[in-house]
């Protein structure tokens, strides 16, 4: 299926080549929550296809806690954006095998870097789209 780690401070999807280089061993390590290492609180999904057993449907979940950088007291939560990233929508990583996750890295080769920013910062639970947020 896939093998689960952490902690780190950044959410990461990994997969090791076998002699031949062949991907063989997929990993996806969840994002270790860390105010000091300048990340927003979020969690993790996925699904695991139960005929194929394989990891699909990986979603990231971030609030955004940035309008509440130096409030006395906190908001109500439900006043506080909640963003998602979607793997499969936002980056065509459409499955979690090792394949897939290899073909990923490397079409990150072949692409305007704009592309590879965009994945570095979203799966850091920043918004791309948002400059003053990285």
């Amino acid at each position: 299926m896939i093998e689960l780690a952490g902690h780190d401070h950044w959410e990461d999807l990994r997969m090791y080549l076998d002699k031949d280089g062949n991907a063989y061993r997929n990993m996806f390590v969840a994002t270790g929550v860390g105010m000091d290492h300048n990340q927003l609180p979020g969690f993790n999904t996925m699904k695991i296809d139960g005929t194929t057993s394989v990891p699909k449907d990986l979603k990231e979940y971030i609030l955004d806690i940035t309008p509440t950088y130096g409030m006395d007291t906190l908001p109500k939560l439900e006043d506080l954006n909640v963003r998602t990233v979607d793997f499969a929508k936002d980056f065509g990583i459409e499955d979690l095998t090792p394949q897939t996750i290899y073909k990923k890295m490397q079409g990150f080769e072949n692409v305007n870097i704009d592309d590879v920013l965009h994945y570095m910062t979203d799966k850091l639970g920043y918004d791309h789209t948002n400059k003053d947020l990285y």
